[in-house]
């Protein structure tokens, strides 16, 4: 575990090591999701939509297969609590 300093504009550094553990680049988004007692910060898929593929109908928008994304990334951290 490391300690990280919150920039003046709320601003975190995410360590290199776990950068690369979970995948996660330059410009990518991630959740940011109020758990209770602490923070999760959840990487988001850079292509939601391959990440979706064949899990749904493709009648579906993209940005209704986004938000999927992001309640499925979400319901991942609740199981680990």
């Amino acid at each position: 575990m490391n300690n990280v300093r919150v920039g003046s504009h709320g601003e975190i550094v995410i360590k290199k090591k776990l950068r690369e553990r979970f995948g996660i680049k330059p410009g990518q988004e991630v959740i940011e999701f109020d758990a209770g007692d602490h923070i999760a910060i959840i990487p988001l898929s850079s292509d939601p939509i391959e990440f979706l593929c064949g899990k749904y109908s493709w009648e579906e928008t993209t940005n209704q297969l986004k938000k999927r994304a992001e309640e499925l990334a979400l319901e991942e951290v609740k199981k680990r609590r």
